[in-house]
């Protein structure tokens, strides 16, 4: 229990389906086409659902501005994870 962390997501409508986003407090962790419902996650970490937490909010900003065409650079910080397969 104590490796637990907690993650905040929300799912926006895009023009291509649902848009799953996850983020810590500072970065912006995943993005998914698919439903939070769908997705493989890490069993220790607790998913909380939030409209307004701040990168969750400034990522869903920039998704609907760029499919409305007037964005084509995110700012939202992003965490890119890696796999140890893709170490070697």
């Amino acid at each position: 229990m104590g490796d637990e962390r907690v993650l905040f997501y929300r799912t926006v409508t895009t023009p291509l389906g649902p848009f799953t986003l996850i983020a810590t407090e500072n970065h912006l962790l995943r993005t998914e086409f698919q439903e939070i419902g769908e997705l493989n996650t890490d069993q220790q970490d607790k998913l909380v659902y939030s409209e307004e937490q701040a990168i969750l909010a400034q990522a869903a900003a920039e998704i609907a501005a760029y499919f409305a065409g007037k964005l084509r650079n995110f700012t939202t910080p992003y965490h890119m994870q890696t796999t140890v397969f893709r170490h070697k």
